[in-house]
């Protein structure tokens, strides 16, 4: 049997598509069928209209996360920095069984789902959570994540990343191998997932800490680790990660660049002037998290950057919620629109990820249902401490 919804709210926005006041959305099953704009008058007698006192925007994408820490929530202190991160985050990864990891993982996915999220680039260092993404109704775009400096560790890293990529095959989920970052995965594990064929984005954590480039320099917190754990580098010539990252992949690849934080005007330069196609996402509360760091929003727009937002993990976040990320750019940054911030978490990671050409159109926006954004200053266009999402469609 064929459903018919008419939803209305004070303000529907489709990121540089459609901005409507007092404005109504039809959907027949579950497709975007109608868009009007009415009255206030003619919205209280409107038949089978449900109301909603707030913002309806297309679904969220979530371009960076680890579904699968979850169960780190809270167990990692703040401020400590990425070195205090990594080292926290190693002595307390282990300490939970399997069954507690999945169950927190499930619990937030189905969280997600009902703040709005549709679709996610999640990282994957292992199998157990794989089998809860299967019609949970967030579509799933996985990078299995490889560390590993040390020559002599490259088949077992690697052997390790495609037994996430087998059950991904397996469950029908996309997948596709990606280093950690440019300061974790030494030149032959590189130069093995440079070499995979893959038609989606490579992922890769980018400048989020002073210290990755401080260590093409042979100094910072991560050097001085690595050289106290006789750990080889031997990518300490490739002058910085940008220069890295142009040596060992073609311009053709896609890349997603994860955190940004320290990168510098000449980096976002070398990298555009290189790669066909790159976005540059930012998850700006696990910076803070982490080392109440922020990423540079003025340079990435000012040199037209792609930009989109992720949550990153629950080792270095409160919530995995993309409305939380959008109040707190907000919150610091008011010079930023709205309607820009909906769009780095909405269309802007979705056309990344989907490796779309063209920006989708305001029905293809709302293919994934539609989200409601309550208690706002509507007037103003501001969020609110209080501001929170769920999903209508």
């Amino acid at each position: 049997m064929s459903s018919l919804r008419r939803i209305a709210a004070p303000l529907i926005l489709c990121p540089y598509r459609l901005r409507i006041r007092n404005g109504i959305l039809t959907f027949q099953d579950n497709r975007l069928v109608d868009i009007c704009s009415v009255t206030p008058s003619e919205l209280d007698s409107s038949a089978s209209v449900e109301y909603y006192n707030g913002i309806i925007i297309p679904t969220w994408t979530n371009a960076h996360c680890h579904l699968e820490l979850s169960y780190l929530y809270g167990q990692v202190r703040e401020n400590k920095g990425l070195n205090g991160f990594i080292c926290e985050l190693d002595s307390v990864r282990e300490k939970t069984c399997i069954v507690d990891r999945i169950a927190a993982a499930s619990f937030r996915q189905s969280q997600m789902f009902a703040e709005g999220t549709s679709l996610v680039a999640d990282i994957c260092n292992d199998t157990y959570g794989l089998s809860l993404k299967c019609g949970s109704g967030i579509e799933y775009v996985n990078f299995a994540e490889m560390f590993g400096l040390e020559s002599r560790g490259v088949n077992r890293a690697w052997n390790r990343g495609c037994e996430v990529l087998d059950l991904c095959s397996e469950l029908g989920l996309t997948a596709t191998p990606v280093p950690h970052s440019l300061y974790s995965v030494g030149n032959d594990l590189m130069a093995k997932i440079a070499y995979f064929q893959r038609d989606i984005p490579l992922s890769v954590h980018f400048m989020e800490d002073a210290a990755e480039t401080e260590l093409f320099f042979e100094k910072g917190a991560l050097y001085t680790r690595y050289k106290a754990a006789d750990w080889s580098v031997d990518f300490i010539k490739d002058k910085s990660p940008a220069h890295r990252l142009i040596k060992h992949f073609a311009k053709e690849q896609p890349l997603l660049l994860v955190h940004n934080t320290f990168v510098k005007e000449e980096d976002v330069d070398l990298i555009n002037s290189y790669f066909d196609s790159v976005c540059w996402v930012l998850s700006p509360r696990s910076n803070y998290y982490i080392s109440r760091t922020e990423p540079p929003y003025e340079l990435l727009r000012r040199k037209g950057c792609r930009i989109a937002l992720g949550t990153d993990s629950l080792a270095s976040n409160h919530t995995l919620s993309m409305c939380d990320e959008v109040r707190f750019i907000q919150s610091r940054h008011p010079e930023i629109p709205l309607e820009e911030l909906v769009y780095w978490a909405t269309v802007s990671g979705q056309m990344a990820l989907k490796q779309m050409a063209n920006e989708p159109t305001v029905e293809q926006m709302f293919d994934s249902g539609a989200v409601l954004i309550e208690n706002v200053d509507i007037a103003n266009e501001r969020l609110l401490d209080q501001s929170s999402s769920r999903r209508l469609i």
